[in-house]
């Protein structure tokens, strides 16, 4: 089984469902806020994006490190804590908190921030599904062979 064509759909279905429950939390919060329509949109997908990319490196930490890691648990935790928390300091435009309350505070401004952020997010999330995919394959092959 390719990791393109079942583990991906797999994992895009999977965050989707995860995410789903906290919806009408948000919805709730966009109107509430008067936040329009594509403003709510690119924030679930700013949310979508950002938790996407976190279960896509905590896989690749899964391949490399084996089933029953528990640095890799801790790897992947400390990823999505530093994507969280460290580019607020380092790299804050491509931090999905500050993109999110910069759309709430001023719409107006968010054309370029929002697609500096999803540019540089969609890239790793593409870069890390290549490179999940090759492991993936590498990993068939090894058990092929025994």
């Amino acid at each position: 089984i390719d990791f393109l064509r079942y583990g991906l759909v797999q994992f895009i279905l999977h965050t989707l469902i995860l995410l789903l429950p906290f919806l009408p939390f948000l919805i709730l919060a966009a109107s509430i806020s008067a936040v329009s329509l594509i403003i709510f949109a690119q924030g679930v997908l700013i949310i979508y994006c950002a938790s996407f990319l976190c279960r896509l490196f905590a896989f690749l930490v899964y391949l490399i490190g084996g089933r029953l890691s528990t640095a890799g648990y801790l790897v992947a935790r400390g990823f999505m804590i530093i994507f969280l928390f460290g580019t607020l300091i380092f790299q804050s435009e491509i931090n999905p908190l500050q993109l999110l309350h910069m759309l709430n505070k001023s719409p107006q401004i968010t054309g370029l921030p929002f697609i500096t952020h999803m540019v540089v997010v969609s890239s790793a999330i593409v870069l890390l599904t290549i490179i999940n995919h090759k492991l993936v394959r590498r990993h068939m092959r090894l058990e092929m062979k025994t």
